[in-house]
């Protein structure tokens, strides 16, 4: 060759081999990755469109796609590990690696490992499970992912339950348990080996030793078979009717074992919770039953399922799992083999959907009979099966649709439309349903724009429908989520739903939500895009819960979504003033209740006024947003706000200021530690007190507190420590007040109270109450020490009323005076005392007892009722009381008790019978009732507390009878609020004007 020649040789080598080049590069090229925003500019300006479905998070236009690795191939992809003994480490060979798809178990996908424990199994792509087999080892059962483009993504299971973020490394080091041993004989009545004798094992975990069994070992096919049937695990015995084998954990928990063989039954029999075992189990010869599966009008029905069971009165039904249920052919005929000889109960199931069909009592079988002529009737049924996929052709799961007459469905844009039948499709997009008659039958699906007609005037029977999802109705992609180090993110949870309806029902109703399966997950979301992505994950390595918005505004061309995550998504806006001004400081938080565990629910306005809060719904409405201002503005209510409208903007009024002045009599300089804090309430019914302001109190004890509004009572505290400090307080205790006022306060000289409780065997036990004379609400509470000495401190000047009750919780003064503050040598005397015994009959435990004085006030005390159905009270000699009860009979049902005792002298036994309950229900929404307490049933000396446990309801389980409603004020008055309320009856509204 000539150097010309040789030259051009070479130039046209250089562009072959960079042409390839370019073709290898094209070929792996990676996919596009979708970044969040990294600043608030980014994302205000994604988010800043004024129309619903404004983007939380997007891809900036610079944004470089990094390079990931994999391949788009869908050929067989080599798994490869080693496994190794899990005490000493060492390579365990002969291990048999069995692979199955869940839907498709009789195929299994088998390698063994070599010498070195090493194995090599090829898997085309698919879902699987993956576990072992090893005669001298427990069977590891794992779940294995296998997806297109990313290899392998693996979960262990522990005792059959899946722990999906723990990730394995690939290749793997997988360790196995040596088992325990298990030997079992399988003989008849008279101690022979019978043929193809198997042993059968029931328990935790037992299915999962059937998936993983060898097919030289399996005494049954799998395949298809109904819910509930056979999960047992059934292993061949070798010629002798001998099992040996190590692959049991021990010890064991609720497991049993049983012989079995064709043609004969065996017996179950608890398996000891320690091994080895050794056993022998017997069988007897079985009996057969055939028959056919006809109609009401005696035609043939295939394709049900018949085998031995029971059936309850409410026609629930179960499987005998001795026996598997075998299904009718075409000519509706079955046979039923090694039944065991009693009577037999042949149950008849219909499959897709699951319903009981019929059943058939077939008495007084015998050993080795064969029972012919049998006739299962069941019940005929009209169903109407599809199958939903896409425009590509992928199944649609978990998506709403409904069937109805077509009639109906004409009728339906008038808004009158009713539904027959309505069902979410399965994992295959799958759906069955049973029918009323044969029909015609329209088929829709629903959208958060309306109800899609998919296939009209379906005659039954007819064959499974394919229905295709207009490509405006179902949004499909594959959603594959990375880390920032470009990492797959182990586990996430994700809430998907289109922004196109028109109303949060819309998103709620056709909301997607699943989990992934190993890395990445497959989405299909009803409506077209904008689509919203609520995220929640599973990292870094403590694994800690992220949550993460998304708004997808076109579905990438190759079907597939690479979202890299952010921190700094979720919701944002704006704080403003009334003239336009940014407001810094201002603390925006979203209500409680809300987003996953772990979301940060608040943020705070930086000096443009801008704020992100890192918040994820957990589902598809809107959120309550708190924004707290800072000094110098008011509060308002929340703020009620879609997440995905767009930015909120938050605008701040100054509002009013409350000024004002603590004069003290002694030379006092306050500090900044001193403060005064003003609440009021807000909402629309102003029922809560979250607004907030405060101010710090001056040298010269001025004040002046910003931002309050000037339209309600603003209730008033000072908050520091120099008051104490120089052993002053507030003279009197501070009142609502309005904005604009001139609050004037003196503080004066904090007084002491010292004094002795007498007459007490053990006074220590006893609660002091304390309280101003005339008012019903306690200043103080103390227990005096094992002397009755007591010391109050930091009284203002005044009358106290002091009050001795049995302990804490207890409102029955046992005994009570009359004192001014400042007195040095108080003195009170406790009469004697006993015990009032109450007895409920029947003795339930858990009763709520109240006993109240006949002849004292209104308060009462309550106790609760011990294992024997007895609850004591300390009380006073010489005195009666009344006592109630109620309770239920148990700790799980809802059917209530009651009783009471009118008059119950001290020291005796109060023996209550308890009688069914009728529920007694109050609305008290009306705000001038706010003033009363201890609110009260009363039927003669029979009394009941209605308890509130959320406004505006409140309620008692009383004795059947009418009541008079009944509550005390501030002074101790008692006022009747309603009369003849009979229990069981409808709900009585108490209003104050009935005071």
């Amino acid at each position: 060759m000539t150097p010309h020649a040789r030259r051009w040789a070479l130039v046209a080598a250089g562009v072959v081999l960079a042409a390839a080049c370019l073709v290898a590069w094209l070929l792996t090229r990676p996919p596009e990755i979708v970044y969040a925003p990294k600043s608030y500019d980014d994302l205000a300006e994604l988010s800043g469109a004024e129309e619903p479905g404004a983007d939380v998070g997007s891809v900036p236009e610079t944004a470089a796609p990094p390079t990931l690795q994999g391949s788009a191939s869908t050929d067989p992809q080599i798994l490869r590990g080693t496994i190794v003994d899990d005490r000493t480490g060492a390579p365990i060979p002969g291990v048999q690696v069995v692979a199955f798809a869940p839907w498709d178990a009789p195929h299994q996908h088998i390698a063994t490992t070599r010498e070195d424990g090493d194995f090599d199994l090829p898997l085309p792509v698919d879902s699987y499970l993956l576990t072992t087999w090893h005669e001298s080892y427990v069977p590891a059962a794992l779940t294995k992912w296998l997806r297109p483009q990313r290899g392998f993504q693996t979960s262990r299971f522990h005792e059959a339950y899946v722990e999906a973020q723990q990730v394995l490394p690939d290749p793997w080091d997988l360790r196995l348990r040596p088992g325990t041993r298990l030997r079992a004989r399988v003989v008849d009545t008279s101690g022979a080996v019978v043929a193809g004798a198997y042993v059968r094992l029931r328990g935790s975990g037992s299915s999962m030793l059937q998936d993983a069994l060898p097919a030289s070992l399996r005494a049954r096919t799998p395949g298809m078979k109904p819910a509930g049937a056979n999960d047992d695990a059934e292993v061949l015995c070798d010629e002798r009717g001998v099992l040996d084998v190590s692959v049991l954990p021990s010890p064991l928990e609720s497991w049993w074992i049983a012989g079995g063989a064709p043609g004969h039954a065996g017996a179950w029999q608890a398996l000891a919770q320690d091994g080895p075992w050794d056993l022998t189990l017997t069988v007897v010869r079985g009996s057969e039953v055939r028959g056919r599966v006809v109609d009401e009008d005696g035609r043939p029905v295939a394709g049900v399922w018949v085998g031995p069971g029971s059936v309850a009165d409410d026609e629930r039904w179960t499987f005998d799992t001795s026996v598997a249920p075998v299904l009718s052919d075409a000519e509706g005929r079955f046979s039923l083999q090694s039944l065991t000889p009693t009577d037999v109960t042949l149950v008849a199931v219909y499959e897709d959907p699951s319903a009981l069909a019929g059943h058939l009592v077939v008495p007084r079988l015998t050993a080795g009979e064969i029972r012919t002529a049998l006739e299962v009737h069941v019940r005929a049924r009209h169903v109407l099966r599809a199958t939903l996929v896409d425009a590509e052709g992928r199944s649609v799961p978990d998506v709403p649709l409904r069937v109805l007459e077509p009639a109906q469905a004409d009728a339906d844009a008038g808004g009158v439309a009713t539904t027959t039948e309505s069902a979410h499709t399965d994992e295959r997009g799958h759906v069955g349903l049973e029918m009323d008659h044969a029909g015609p039958w329209t088929i829709q699906l629903s959208t958060p724009l309306g109800w899609s007609t998919l296939a009209d005037r379906i005659q039954l029977p007819a064959p499974e429908v394919k229905l295709v999802a207009p490509s405006a109705s179902i949004t499909s992609f594959r959603l594959e989520l990375v880390d920032t180090d470009l990492t797959p993110v182990p586990w996430f949870r994700v809430l998907a739903f289109s922004l196109a309806g028109d109303s949060l029902r819309a998103r709620r109703d056709h909301a997607f939500t699943a989990t992934n399966e190993g890395r990445g997950m497959q989405l299909n979301v009803p409506g077209p895009p904008p689509i919203a992505l609520c995220l929640d994950a599973r990292r870094g390595e403590d694994l800690k819960r992220d949550g993460m918005l998304h708004v997808v505004r076109d579905v990438p061309a190759d079907g597939t979504l690479w979202l890299v995550w952010s921190d700094d998504t979720g919701l944002t806006g704006d704080v403003r003033d009334t003239e336009g001004h940014p407001v810094e400081g201002a603390t925006i938080r979203i209500g409680p209740k809300l987003g996953t565990p772990d979301s940060k629910r608040w943020a705070r306005s930086d000096t443009e006024g801008r704020f992100v809060v890192p918040f994820v719904p957990d589902h598809p409405h809107v959120v309550d947003v708190v924004v707290t201002p800072p000094a110098g503005f008011a509060a308002g209510p929340p703020i009620r706000h879609d997440i995905f409208a767009g930015p909120l903007h938050v605008v701040l009024d100054r509002g009013s200021t409350l000024a004002g002045r603590i004069v003290a009599d002694a030379d006092v300089a306050f500090n900044k530690e001193d403060r005064v804090a003003v609440h009021w309430f807000v909402g629309e019914d102003r029922s809560e007190l979250r607004g907030h302001a405060s101010a710090t109190v001056q040298p010269d004890g001025r004040f002046v507190v910003e931002g309050v509004p000037d339209d309600q009572d603003l209730l008033w505290s000072y908050r520091g420590p120099t008051l104490e400090r120089h052993g002053l307080l507030l003279e009197a205790v501070p009142s609502p007040v309005r904005a604009g006022a001139n609050l004037v306060v003196r503080a004066t000289t904090a007084l002491q109270l010292h004094g002795r409780v007498v007459g007490a065997k053990d006074p220590g036990s006893l609660l002091l109450r304390v309280r101003p004379s005339g008012e019903l609400h306690d200043v103080a509470q103390m227990q005096p020490d094992p002397t009755g000495e007591f010391h109050l401190e930091r009284l203002r000047p005044g009358h106290y009323d002091v009050l001795v009750v049995s302990g804490p919780g207890s409102r029955i003064p046992l005994a009570q005076t009359r004192v001014e503050a400042g007195h040095d040598n108080v003195e009170i005397q406790v009469p004697e005392l006993g015990l009032l015994l109450v007895r409920v009959t029947p003795p339930l435990p858990n009763v709520s007892c109240w006993i109240r004085d006949t002849e004292g006030s209104a308060p009462a005390d309550k106790g609760l009722t011990n294992q024997d159905g007895e609850c004591r009270f300390r009380v006073v000699r010489g005195r009666t009381y009344s006592v109630s009860a109620t309770g239920s009979r148990d700790s799980k049902d809802r059917l209530h008790v009651a009783g009471h005792v009118p008059l119950a002298p001290a020291d005796t036994v109060a023996h209550v019978t308890l009688v069914d309950a009728l529920l007694l229900r109050c609305m008290v929404g009306d705000r001038s009732l706010d003033d009363l307490q201890d609110l009260r049933a009363r039927q003669g000396a029979a009394v009941y507390p209605l308890v509130i446990v959320r406004r505006p309801s409140a309620f008692a389980f009383v004795e059947p009878g009418l009541y008079d409603i009944l509550g005390t004020d501030a002074n101790g008055d008692e006022h009747v609020l309603a009369r003849g309320v009979e229990a069981g009856g409808e709900d009585v509204v108490l209003a104050g004007e009935n005071r």
